[in-house]
């Protein structure tokens, strides 16, 4: 299959690993409990799905929220061949209301793909049930509109200070040149760390 970022991979097999720039992506679906393996087949034509059209770290994401919702499921040592949403409540109470790791919502993503794919496996209301629970998250670009002082972006004045002390270091040769770029580059840009790697030079 082509990935979004234009890499061709293999996925033959359980075990998928594969380069995607500089990023190593593992799915293992050895790892899943035997009461979700009729699953199997379906979860696969999902996943090639997400990793077509989003990132391999978010597939990767969506496989590893899966299985952790298998984990709860195989508690009931019976083997199932369709997420229903007692399945949901039976996850939702193994680890709690508060979910301080999103993993409801990230669940909701993929059981929602899920289903408009029209893949078999899971009932059609899930992500119905899933949507329902949605809480309000926080407000986007808050702590650069309020210029939180630890959550938000540097001040002007922080930043000249910044790049005065970055510029003096670089002329007293106490920083080397690739670091005194890159710390520009990043003050110019603001590109996340992975960006700045998979940069090529032509």
């Amino acid at each position: 299959i082509t990935l979004r970022s234009g890499g061709q991979i293999s996925v033959q097999g359980d075990y998928w690993k594969f380069q995607d720039g500089v990023r190593t992506v593992y799915i293992d679906f050895n790892t899943l409990p035997v009461e979700v393996l009729p699953l199997v087949g379906s979860l696969k034509k999902v996943l090639i799905n997400f990793l077509q059209i989003n990132s391999s770290e978010y597939a990767a994401n969506m496989f590893y929220y899966f299985r952790r919702l298998a984990d709860v499921i195989a508690q009931k040592q019976q083997q199932i061949d369709c997420i229903e949403v007692l399945h949901l409540i039976n996850f939702i109470g193994e680890f709690g209301t508060d979910d301080k790791l999103g993993l409801e919502a990230q669940l909701s993503s993929l059981f929602k793909r899920w289903v408009e794919l029209g893949v078999d496996g899971v009932a059609d209301d899930v992500p119905i049930f899933l949507k329902s629970r949605r809480k309000k998250g926080n407000v986007k670009g808050e702590a650069v509109i309020t210029l939180d002082p630890v959550k938000g972006p540097l001040s002007d004045i922080e930043l000249q200070d910044l790049m005065g002390a970055v510029n003096k270091a670089h002329a007293q040769r106490k920083i080397e040149e690739k670091l005194f770029l890159l710390t520009w580059l990043i003050a110019v840009t603001g590109q996340r760390v992975g960006q700045y790697c998979a940069l090529k030079v032509k």
